[in-house]
């Protein structure tokens, strides 16, 4: 290893150069991934849709495994179908999970413009609680 003091110097102004150089870079591609991400609607996201309604826990059954409660789940995941079915176009979505037991909601996979038609087409059948 070389210790003369004038290349530890040099070498160390190089990093520093180098440094600078992948930084700027770095601001340079992000920058330019800010402008492209202007155009993200037809990016799927992730989306908690609440539903109005009683979730299973508020349930007057005593039993969670009988076959009420089975039907009623049934039921909230059917509701949660339809609510799918009637507002989004076909094949736009990918409904992820149903939440039944503790809160009434549904996961969805879906565009930020098909989302956006939820609250205005669920006034007619269902109420629409809000999106998280």
């Amino acid at each position: 290893m070389d210790t003369n003091p004038r290349k530890l110097r040099a070498y160390c102004f190089i990093w520093l150069i180098l440094c600078v150089l992948v930084l700027i870079v770095c601001v340079i591609l992000s920058r330019a991934e800010e402008k492209d991400g202007n155009d993200d609607d037809h990016v799927p996201r992730i989306y908690s849709v609440l539903v109005e309604g009683e979730p299973l826990a508020f349930h007057a059954a005593t039993n969670i495994n009988s076959k009420a409660m089975a039907y009623e789940a049934n039921k909230i995941e059917e509701t949660h179908e339809e609510i799918l079915g009637s507002t989004l176009e076909k094949g736009s979505y990918t409904k992820l999970y149903s939440f039944k037991h503790i809160i009434n909601a549904l996961a969805v996979r879906t565009t930020p413009s098909q989302v956006l038609l939820l609250p205005t087409k669920m006034k007619n059948k269902f109420t629409f609680a809000g999106l998280v």
